[in-house]
């Protein structure tokens, strides 16, 4: 005999089933892009940073050799900082950019959005697209923009 407790449960473990690999699998596609994404825009900042870093070495001599020094109460020797040729640190940070492309030519380009120097202080606006690695055709979402601002100090003398 038969009870009528096991009649009702045959087959519903499928649905339920299908229902968490749906679930999953949409997880597993927004942990993924949002992760590529993260990943993208931390090498953004780095390889920015690094170019910037590299544009502070740029001296502006004359400032450098020549200007006044002041006495230790008005901010002496020891706030002092090494000034920075801002015509020469903006082809320096072009010039690193443009290297780092170069070396990795699977990646979209770097677009230079901003580019400020005040003789002590560089600061840049960079973006760059990131392809997606999961792509949704249907919401025509396959390419992320990351855009991020940096700044950079020269040292104290």
């Amino acid at each position: 005999m038969k009870s009528l407790h096991q009649d009702h449960e045959e087959g519903s473990i499928t649905p339920l089933i299908s229902i968490y690999f749906v679930i999953i699998m949409i997880f597993i596609f927004i942990v993924s892009n949002v992760a590529s994404t993260y990943i993208s825009r931390r090498e953004l900042i780095t390889m920015t940073e690094a170019a910037l870093a590299e544009a502070t070495h740029q001296l502006d001599e004359m400032r450098y050799y020549y200007q006044l020094p002041l006495p230790n109460y008005l901010g002496g020797p020891q706030r002092q900082m090494v000034p920075i040729d801002c015509r020469d640190a903006a082809s320096s940070f072009n010039q690193a950019i443009e290297n780092d492309l170069n070396v990795s030519t699977e990646v979209e380009p770097i677009t230079v959005l901003s580019f400020d120097c005040d003789g002590r202080t560089i600061r840049a606006k960079v973006q760059r697209p990131h392809n997606l690695p999961f792509s949704l055709p249907v919401l025509a979402i396959s390419q992320f923009t990351n855009e991020v601002e940096v700044a950079v100090s020269s040292r104290y003398m």
